[in-house]
């Protein structure tokens, strides 16, 4: 693992896969491309220059600007006792609504952006602790998202402060793009914590303190994916840079 100090920020460079929820036993890619759909144990990978996929093991590491995350799909983060959050990109600008039903069908929850987005990110509260609930919207489904257990809660937390900006001469911010942090040691069906950049590329988030080191994957506007593992000692203050 190499290590470059930047000012007080320490990049580390190490890529790793992110632990994403297979919460059915097929994936689709973006209804706009042709239809592929992949077997359980893998997953939509975009082949790089066209609007085309092919599918991958569903724990491959890809690299690059080839690994992309499949338009309108649900990335899970920030599950508590009461609320969780998805994001999920779109080609064009769209003002979605989520829809949140309990296994049996109830209609529990309702949530729509006020403006359209490319990068999506809501948060769904006011939910019951150790609870599976579905989750719909116009493209886009995922089920059995459940909520915690209060005995399931993490007894503390670090404050993660990162800065993300572009391959450029003048490193410009990356803003509104998601990051999400999770212990590199812990179960790839554990969800992570997840956080949007400021207009200044900043990103704070609270991480479960019990880890020794934690995956950092940033994901941008156009679904494409950086992965690197931060130290605990580093998370309070790390940097990522990702090609625009």
């Amino acid at each position: 693992m190499s290590v470059l100090l930047v000012g007080s920020m320490v990049t580390v460079g190490v890529l790793v896969r992110r632990s994403k929820l297979q919460s059915t036993d097929t994936r689709t890619q973006a209804a706009s491309c042709a239809q592929v759909v992949c077997p359980l144990g893998t997953k939509p990978a975009k082949n790089a220059n066209s609007c085309s996929y092919r599918c991958v093991p569903a724990n491959a590491v890809q690299t690059g600007r080839s690994d992309v995350i499949p338009e309108h799909s649900f990335n899970v983060a920030n599950v508590t006792t009461n609320a969780f959050s998805l994001w999920w990109w779109s080609s064009a600008p769209t003002s979605d609504c989520i829809s949140v039903k309990t296994d049996n069908g109830q209609d529990v929850n309702v949530v729509c952006e006020d403006s359209p987005k490319i990068s999506h990110f809501l948060t769904i509260d006011n939910l019951e602790p150790g609870t599976s609930y579905a989750v719909e919207k116009k493209i886009g489904f995922l089920s059995a998202i459940r909520t915690l257990a209060a005995e399931e809660v993490s007894p503390s937390f670090l404050a993660a402060q990162g800065l993300v900006t572009y391959e450029s001469a003048s490193s410009s911010a990356a803003s509104n793009v998601a990051v999400f942090i999770y212990r590199q040691e812990q179960s790839r069906y554990v969800y992570p914590v997840a956080a949007m950049t400021d207009e200044r590329g900043h990103v704070s988030i609270d991480v479960p303190e019990n880890a020794t080191s934690y995956v950092v994957d940033v994901i941008d506007q156009t679904g494409h994916e950086k992965r690197t593992v931060v130290a605990r000692e580093a998370i309070s203050s790390f940097q990522m840079t990702i090609s625009k």
